[in-house]
């Protein structure tokens, strides 16, 4: 049992954390937070800069002061659980995540590889053979060589800001922290984090969907029709990648043909001033 780092009670061993402030991304924070106690029952943190009227569906808030950019997410390092794994705000958990805690018992630090981060170079990564790594979903179990993880996270993080100025350089440190540290670490199939802002190649159902709007909706009810390998894009459809017939490879063009075409239109819409396509923005 790990302690409450605020009173010192017993906490659950194993729980989810989320790093988040504002309005809109806590409230983002807790909906993901009540899939994942619908998939399995898990305690949840959220680290914030104000704990005030917050959802119930988290067990254990943790008030912080934050900068407000990507570094913010190091944070999630308060978690009061021995086992915690950290979910971007906008994620949405349909599984049972147990599969990913029985990594602890063997492992103290799980990842997805992300894709790209070959036009960089930091430290002595081999950036060819070492891939990027995505910070939208991260296992992490307490000890030692975690907390020099993150204190290498912070550290980089930190010094690529000075050079750079302020940016998303979450993954960038990220993937140094995890290659300098004696951290043991493994990577995560695709299936616990389907974007759906991407295209995705999966073998089994989708256990964790990460995205926003309207993409989101269609990849949800998109990704889990076909469990096969195959690739599966929002908006588009799936597309089997073994043994694929002749019409699925017809079927999956006129999806892209229709969404490309959609996608045309609104854009010039928008930028004759016609109509106006959604923000982004949101208030924080």
């Amino acid at each position: 049992m790990a302690r409450d780092p605020v009173n010192g009670e017993h906490v659950p061993s194993r729980g989810l954390v989320y790093v988040a402030w504002g309005k809109a991304f806590v409230q983002e924070a807790a909906q993901s937070a009540k899939s994942a106690k619908a998939a399995g029952g898990y305690a949840c943190a959220i680290v914030t800069d104000d704990t005030d009227g917050l959802d119930d569906v988290f067990d254990y808030k943790i008030k912080c002061d934050l900068r407000k950019d990507y570094s913010d997410k190091i944070l999630m390092r308060y978690s009061p659980f021995d086992e915690s794994i950290f979910l971007d705000t906008d994620t949405v958990v349909v599984f049972d995540l147990e599969p990913l805690f029985d990594l602890f018992r063997r492992f103290d630090v799980f990842f997805q590889a992300a894709t790209g981060g070959v036009h960089y170079s930091i430290g002595d990564v081999p950036i060819l053979s070492f891939p990027e790594i995505s910070a939208g979903v991260i296992g992490f179990r307490k000890n030692s060589e975690v907390s020099r993880f993150f204190e290498l996270w912070q550290k980089s993080y930190d010094q690529i800001q000075l050079e750079n100025g302020s940016g998303a350089w979450d993954q960038r440190s990220l993937r140094y922290a995890a290659w300098a540290s004696e951290v043991r670490l493994t990577f995560i199939q695709h299936e616990w984090q389907c974007y759906s802002f991407a295209a995705n190649i999966l073998l089994t159902n989708v256990k964790i969907f990460h995205g926003r709007g309207r993409s989101m909706d269609s990849m949800m009810s998109l990704a889990n029709k076909h469990l096969d390998y195959r690739r599966v894009l929002a908006d588009t459809g799936f597309l089997p990648l073994h043994l694929t017939t002749t019409r699925q490879y017809a079927r999956f063009t006129l999806g892209l043909a229709r969404m490309t075409i959609k996608r045309g239109i609104r854009k010039s819409l928008h930028y004759l001033g016609v109509w106006r396509l959604p923000s982004n923005a949101r208030e924080m």
